[in-house]
């Protein structure tokens, strides 16, 4: 598989099997990062300790977002889902719908 972490043994859906959870997930907000195209090369397809190893040094406040909240933390499906959450709740704090002004 071309995500470097465990997939879950189950899923949270009875829709779908943990692989296709899996490949739902990397496809979501909680495991957008960004960067430079230079780096983006370097981190592609590598595992969680490398990749936070390389975006220690990155000043995009996005990547040190994903540090402070994950830290050492593996990166699973779970901490994709609750990435996913906070930075949508980010999201709408900023940029509140416009029924909400």
């Amino acid at each position: 598989y071309h995500a470097h972490y465990p997939v879950a043994t189950r899923s949270r859906s009875k829709e779908e099997t943990p692989h296709q959870q899996r490949e739902r997930l990397l496809h979501t907000l909680g495991n957008l990062t960004l960067t430079t195209a230079r780096m983006d090369i370097r981190l592609s397809n590598r595992e969680w300790s490398e990749k936070r190893r390389m975006l220690r040094d990155d000043t995009l406040a996005l990547n040190k977002d994903v540090l402070q909240q994950i830290g050492r933390a593996s990166w699973t499906d779970d901490t994709i889902m609750k990435r996913s959450n906070r930075l949508a709740d980010l999201a709408i704090e900023i940029w509140p719908p416009p029924d909400a002004v």
